[in-house]
């Protein structure tokens, strides 16, 4: 399968965007990347590594080019990673507990469960423009964030798009083909790019393709009321990146993106690594976690937005893989809960 690509035409407000590189995060500040004609944009956004980062220099893509780096850094000065006073408390979200409390679920199976409901609740608040389904899988949550846009699209302050990473190629297609189920309702075909080649072969190159996509790309054909939906074919973080940082698709994303609206982790993954990127780098408003009850998976997060203070449970819910108990050791993972936490320094609406 050729996963799709796209022309590139600028437009001011893109430009702009790339300028400031998500307002907060400036990639290279702190370490003084950039002097005289040294810039984010020629040494960020291009492949000129031989004149930016040459060997002898002590500058790096990883340093100048990573907004994960730049946070860190600013870490140092003040200890802004470490786990603060409890936030005062505020309302819940607005509409969000009526609207999870319309479709009672009293028999959830995979096709139909509260955690698609409670994706799609989320991402019906007008405030929802711009969200992450972390991993694709069979696509159902990622599925549930473009029709929950979809049915508010005109109240939406920032164009509609749904990103998600996937590595195996055979599951993009098969969500992706014409009978699939990102293409089952009513949004833009997916877009379908690769952002992490294996053994990090022309890694470079596809990221700064996809950061142009980003910044620069405009598909004039597309309906501006209607979600984008991005498939990235690669790992958020390539798993290959060991002792160090590496520069990756997910940071990428979030420099051009952040605030993000929602981000949803539905794995029984421990997402270590792309937690702390998003944590730091992608700001989410509204978190959806999945699969909080199971070893190896999204636990460790919900507890560590406890921990830190700032963080407010707006729902909770739970559902069943199947009717049935499972006559196995295993049936302790038949039940999956799930959590909705907001960002109490980031405003309602």
């Amino acid at each position: 399968m050729a996963l799709a690509t796209a022309g590139l035409r600028p437009c001011v407000a893109c430009v702009l965007a790339a300028a400031s590189v998500a307002g907060e995060i400036s990639p290279g500040t702190r370490d003084g990347c950039w002097t005289g004609d040294f810039n984010y944009h020629r040494c960020c956004m291009t492949n000129d590594d031989a004149a930016c980062f040459p060997h002898q220099n002590s500058f790096t893509r990883i340093m100048c080019c990573s907004g994960l780096y730049e946070v860190m850094e600013s870490w140092k000065d003040n200890n802004a990673a470490s786990l603060g006073v409890r936030h005062p408390p505020r309302p819940l979200w607005p509409g969000l507990a009526t609207c999870l409390g319309q479709e009672p679920d009293l028999h959830p199976t995979l096709d139909r469960n509260s955690l698609t409901t409670a994706v799609e609740c989320v991402a019906k608040l007008p405030e929802v423009s711009v969200a992450l389904d972390l991993f694709l899988g069979g696509g159902n949550t990622m599925t549930a964030a473009a029709k929950g846009m979809s049915s508010l699209s005109s109240q939406h302050s920032r164009p509609l798009e749904v990103f998600s990473f996937e590595r195996d190629l055979g599951t993009i297609v098969a969500a992706g083909s014409p009978d699939g189920i990102l293409r089952s309702g009513p949004w833009v075909d997916p877009m379908m790019l690769d952002v992490h080649f294996p053994e990090n072969q022309g890694l470079t190159e596809q990221i700064l393709h996809f950061q142009a996509l980003l910044v620069f790309g405009e598909m004039s054909e597309a309906p501006k009321d209607l979600p984008m939906l991005w498939v990235l074919h690669g790992r958020p973080y390539p798993r290959e990146s060991l002792g160090g940082y590496a520069w990756n698709a997910l940071d990428v994303l979030c420099q051009h993106r952040a605030p993000l609206d929602l981000v949803v982790i539905d794995s029984q993954a421990h997402s270590e690594q792309e937690w702390l990127i998003i944590e730091a780098v992608c700001r989410p408003r509204l978190v959806v976690l999945a699969n909080v009850n199971i070893p190896s998976a999204s636990s460790w997060i919900a507890h560590r937005l406890e921990l830190q203070g700032t963080w407010q449970l707006e729902a909770r819910g739970q559902f069943a893989l199947h009717s049935t108990p499972w006559v196995s050791l295993a049936e302790t993972r038949r039940t999956r809960a799930w959590v909705i936490y907001s960002d109490l320094l980031q405003p309602v609406g």
